[in-house]
C-alpha cells in the first residue's frame, strides 16, 4: 500500500492529494485535479463495479490482485467525510445523476442494524467537533455452553479518541505518534 501510494499514485500526477484515511486495503483522499488523476490511475483500476452504461465500465481487471476499485461505484460522489479512528468513519454521498443523498457508515464492533438504523452522519460530525462520546444499545444472539440466548449490549459506538494518532487542536489533522512534527508544533496545527 505504501509503495503504491508513494511510487505510483502521487508521482507525476499533476495533482495534489489530501489523505483522509487509509486502511490495510483502501485509501480515502481528496484530489485537486480529478481529470489528471483518473487519466493517471486508469491502468491500476478495476471498474467492474461501475454501472454497465458508465463510460469507464470494464471487466478486464475484475477480481485481479493489485487493482483498486472505486467503492462508490462511479455513480456517487462524496461531499463530506468524517473519520474518527480506524474502521470508524462516515461518508455523506450524493448520486451524480439524480442528486439523491445517502450515507455510508462504518463502525466496527457495533451491530449492522444499529449502524443502519441509529447512527447518523451528524453524530459522527458532532463526535469529532465536540468530543462527544456516543453509546448505543443493541440486541445480539450469543451461545454459552450450547445454550442460546438473546442479550442486550450497550457499547461505545463513536469516540473521537484515536490511540494511534496525535490529534492537533483543530480536531481535524493528525500525525502518527513519534512524528517529529509533534515536538516542533505540539498542539498548534501546522496544516491549518
Amino acid at each position: 500500500m505504501f509503495d503504491f501510494w508513494y511510487n505510483k499514485m502521487t508521482k507525476n500526477v499533476g495533482s495534489s492529494f489530501e489523505l483522509g484515511m487509509s486502511d490495510t486495503d483502501s485509501f480515502l483522499f481528496k484530489v485537486t485535479n480529478p481529470t489528471a488523476f483518473w487519466e493517471h490511475m486508469q491502468p491500476y483500476m478495476d471498474f467492474s463495479n461501475y454501472p454497465h452504461d458508465h463510460e469507464d465500465f470494464n471487466e478486464a481487471n475484475k477480481a485481479q490482485l493489485g487493482f483498486f476499485k472505486n467503492e462508490l461505484g462511479g455513480d456517487k460522489k462524496c461531499i463530506h467525510f468524517v473519520g474518527l479512528r480506524p474502521k470508524c468513519y462516515s461518508l455523506n454521498l450524493v448520486q451524480t445523476k439524480t442528486g439523491e443523498k445517502s450515507e455510508k457508515k462504518v463502525c466496527k464492533g457495533l451491530g449492522r442494524a444499529a449502524i443502519r438504523n441509529r447512527l447518523q452522519f451528524k453524530q459522527y460530525k458532532e463526535c469529532l467537533r465536540r468530543g462527544k462520546i456516543i453509546r448505543h444499545e443493541f440486541a445480539s444472539i450469543r451461545s454459552k455452553k450450547h445454550k442460546v440466548s438473546t442479550i442486550i449490549q450497550k457499547k461505545k459506538a463513536l469516540s473521537h479518541f484515536d490511540c494511534k494518532r496525535w490529534l492537533f487542536d483543530c480536531g481535524i489533522h493528525s500525525v502518527p505518534y513519534g512524528s517529529k512534527i509533534i515536538k516542533k508544533f505540539y498542539n498548534v496545527c501546522p496544516f491549518c
